[in-house]
């Protein structure tokens, strides 16, 4: 039940990691985009009509919010067209007195066409009118369209004075505006300290006011473009009033992508606090671990610990066998012709994983050939079931397990979050758009601390020490330091040969020995043959015996041209 938990937790935990690194890329394939696409962004020209007269009458209130009538006539000199299209963008760049250029959103409402069949949609989050049926196109001639809507322009954003600002005509048709004029109708008088001024582009550098005759009276201004100035894009109407002339006007920004950027950057401190309560002040301390001895381990359980619920475990019991003369391998050098023959029939001194593999070795017989018989491999997973219930709960931490989960969850929402957060991005307030970078950086950590939330206890990690000093023990061990240990002890090489096969090491080991082969110890050439027979139907690469590592099972529109949806403007279709 532990060992199910435990894989489970760490299963979804796994995946939701996993989904999280798969939306940062989609998250950066989509900024990538949205890069080039504003790069490579080429402007279009009017397709067979021009425009002849074009009035835009505004009528402002005290809250700085506009009722917008635009009287469009337009000269089709081509046939084939069904209309006109008008974008009127929600987010624009404005560029105050001081010289300050910021973004500031504001809220089209009521879009509608006076006498005329037309649909209203969104493209790109930008309001489009479409005028005009796809079922009949029209004879060339003169058109009259009267768009209206209302434009919320938001609350007052400077200091020291207010000020209304205002891109007539959107910024590109792909033809010059004819008869250019703006009428403008506000909430009260206005006198000599305001200022009215106008600009061809957005950042106030531009400025052709004195192309433009215009009149103030009392609280009404109007304006018509000289005739001799060949306006093709928007014309900035910049009337700089008193400080508090408009009232009760409200920001239209939203809160969403704030929020979901303080999303990741609690992700990030939640899974701080996981990934710090984990990390190794409790653990135990593998400096004072001697290794010249395996500890109290039997060579299986030391492969358990140190690489889990791998094949090797089954193959490291059968030297463990063979090494204290229990079994005799027969013609080690051939992986389809090896057998296992039962040499002592006592087991009386055998440890339980020894007692597990002997018996199941030879229900059928004193003789198998594990390549013949598939009953052999099985054996490793009643091993390893053994192997989990004696050591699971005791090496490792449930409590990070949970966490490791919960902190892959919350990788997982940080992408998502900053994601949404990045596509709602122009509801944000300008201001706090350099939220995106921390919160960015945040999502990182927190994948880097969920990946290294999971821990062993402090018992696991002490057996865990144990392994790895016993492992440097055994790879450093110099040949007469080997052959002294063997002159002491005849057994001792048959004693550490499983150890060394399941750290990795056994091949190592074997060449710093000079001994006479004989009968029974041909098999400690060809470790790597037994492994292969008893998986022989299975796709195994021999070389993990020597490596030491396991195939364990627990481990399109232009931001300038004709129709462009970002900066206004209109265009035929």
């Amino acid at each position: 039940m532990f060992k199910r938990c435990k894989e489970w937790l760490h299963f979804f935990g796994v995946t939701f990691f996993i989904l999280g690194i798969i939306c940062l890329i989609l998250c950066g394939i989509q900024i990538v985009g949205f890069i080039i696409n504003s790069s490579s962004s080429k402007a279009s020209k009017a397709d067979g009509f021009t425009i002849e007269a074009y009035e835009v009458n505004l009528d402002v209130d005290d809250n700085n919010k506009i009722h917008v009538t635009e009287d469009i006539t337009v000269n089709f000199y081509e046939d084939g067209h069904h209309g006109i299209f008008r974008f009127i963008p929600e987010w624009l760049k404005y560029t105050s007195k001081d010289k300050k250029t910021m973004s500031r959103k504001g809220e089209i409402t009521n879009l509608e066409c006076e006498n005329e069949e037309y649909t209203v949609d969104t493209i790109h989050g930008k309001k489009r009118i479409k005028i005009g049926s796809a079922y009949y196109t029209l004879d060339e001639g003169y058109y009259d369209y009267v768009i209206s809507y209302d434009y919320d322009m938001g609350g007052d954003v400077y200091k020291g004075f207010d000020e209304l600002i205002f891109h007539a005509f959107g910024d590109y048709w792909g033809t010059e505006i004819n008869g250019a004029k703006v009428n403008i109708t506000l909430p009260k008088d206005i006198d000599s300290s305001s200022k009215v001024s106008f600009f061809a582009d957005k950042k106030r550098k531009k400025d052709i006011s004195s192309q433009v005759d215009y009149t103030v009276d009392g609280n009404t201004i109007t304006a018509v473009v000289s005739k001799d100035y060949h306006l093709n894009g928007a014309l900035t109407v910049d009337v700089e009033l008193p400080d508090g002339y408009f009232t009760d006007s409200t920001v239209n920004y939203k809160s969403l992508a704030f929020r979901l950027c303080l999303i990741c950057l609690a992700s990030v401190l939640i899974s701080f606090f996981f990934w710090n309560k984990n990390k190794d002040s409790d653990l135990f301390d593998g400096e004072y671990v001697s290794g010249t001895a395996p500890g109290g381990l039997e060579a299986v359980e030391m492969g358990y610990i140190y690489q889990g619920s791998g094949q090797l475990l089954l193959v490291t019991v059968i030297i463990q066998l063979a090494a204290k003369g229990y079994i005799r391998i027969k013609n080690p050098s051939s992986k389809t012709k090896l057998k296992i023959h039962k040499v002592n029939t006592s087991i009386g001194n055998m440890t339980e994983a020894e007692k597990l593999v002997y018996e199941g070795l030879f229900q059928n017989g004193s003789d198998v050939n594990p390549a013949e018989d598939k009953s052999v491999r099985k054996l490793n997973g009643k091993l390893c079931k053994m192997l989990e219930a004696k050591f699971d709960s005791q090496i490792y931490n449930i409590t990070s397990y949970v966490e490791f989960f919960i902190s892959s969850f919350l990788f997982f929402a940080s992408c998502v979050a900053w994601g949404f957060a990045y596509i709602k991005s122009e509801d944000m307030d300008p201001t706090l758009r350099w939220f995106f970078l921390p919160a960015f950086l945040a999502i990182i950590a927190t994948g880097f601390l969920a990946a290294n939330t999971p821990k062993k206890s402090a018992y696991g990690e002490e057996l865990q020490a144990r392994v790895e000093a016993y492992k440097d023990y055994l790879s450093g061990i110099k040949k007469a330091d080997l052959e002294a240990k063997i002159k002491e002890n005849p057994d001792y090489f048959d004693e550490i040969l499983p150890y060394a096969f399941i750290l990795g090491i056994s091949k190592k080991l074997v060449q710093k020995y000079d001994y006479t082969a004989n009968a029974t110890n041909r098999y400690r050439k060809y470790t790597d043959n037994i492994t292969s027979s008893v998986y022989y139907t299975d796709t195994y690469t021999s070389s993990s015996s020597s490596s030491g590592s396991s195939s364990g099972c627990g481990g399109g529109c232009s931001s300038c041209g004709g129709g462009c949806s970002s900066c206004g403007g209109g265009g035929s279709w």
